[in-house]
């Protein structure tokens, strides 16, 4: 692979990101909902297989960065997986918090 492949990867991971942060602003309100209608509901749902399905596109994408970065030490890069990572997973923790929706 190319530098312009590593650049390219990065944008993705990038967009991936932004679509975490996305949901994020979406979910954080519902928190305090009392009541979902239908519409809300279905679109809750709707989202977090979306999330669910980027965890492993930004894993995939994560992986062939690390395998292309000259970092020896891989912190960089370890550091980014687990950050990301982790904010994947609160945000899915707290949408599986509304029990009252699954």
């Amino acid at each position: 692979m190319t530098t312009e492949s590593m650049k390219d990867l990065n944008r993705r991971r990038g967009s991936i990101r932004n679509r975490l942060t996305a949901f994020e602003k979406y979910v954080t309100p519902l928190l305090d909902v009392k009541e979902f209608n239908t519409v809300q509901l279905n679109q809750l749902r709707l989202r977090l297989t979306t999330m669910r399905e980027l965890v492993l596109s930004f894993d995939d994408i994560q992986t062939q960065i690390e395998l292309l970065d000259d970092d020896e030490t891989g912190e960089r890069q370890s550091d980014e997986r687990e950050s990301t990572e982790n904010r994947f997973y609160e945000v899915i923790a707290k949408t599986l918090s509304l029990n009252r929706v699954f």
